[in-house]
């Protein structure tokens, strides 16, 4: 008969087991919280009865938020919106557009629309030499001018819209 008092109480179930396993199925007394119980043979096959279940422990620390998962298959095309109102009505009439032209003979000319009209665009004409300018002129645009690398016959031309009421 073997009876073992132990004062260390985090060993205890490990030294228990130890003393089972070694083929000694007798008397243990082990610590609890009153003290040391005495221990035996109970149900005569070398286990004593169960006791009563102990209190919960304390609610363990968040563990680690784990790896995203692989990406997931596309979804399924929505149904179609519906139609949106109808919108405002533009403004309605006629646009003109006309070309001015404008030429001199020193290498440099602008062409201008009619009073008041704007600039849309503008384009040159020369006989031979090299363009040094070609661009609106005024703000807001209201002429084009052009201008080569020598004294020269040279036409400007001017694409104008009629803004005037």
């Amino acid at each position: 008969m073997l009876a073992v008092a132990l004062n260390v109480v985090p060993a205890t179930t490990a030294i228990a087991d130890a003393i089972h396993r070694s083929g000694v199925d007798t008397a243990v007394a082990m610590p609890g919280p009153a003290g040391v119980v005495s221990g035996g043979d109970h149900d005569g096959r070398g286990h004593s009865q169960q006791g009563p279940q102990g209190k919960p422990g304390k609610q363990g620390k968040p563990g680690h938020p784990g790896r995203p998962g692989p990406q997931g298959p596309q979804g399924y095309q929505g149904t179609q919106g519906f139609q949106g109102t109808q919108g405002f009505q533009g403004a309605t009439g006629v646009v003109t557009t006309y070309v001015n032209s404008a030429t001199d003979d020193d290498g440099s000319v602008i062409a201008t629309c009619n009073t008041g009209d704007r600039a849309t665009g503008g384009g040159f004409q020369v006989a031979t030499g090299t363009i040094r300018t070609s661009r609106p002129v005024g703000t807001p645009p209201n002429g084009w001018q052009a201008e080569t690398t020598s004294e020269q016959d040279i036409t400007a031309y001017v694409v104008c819209v009629d803004v005037t009421p």
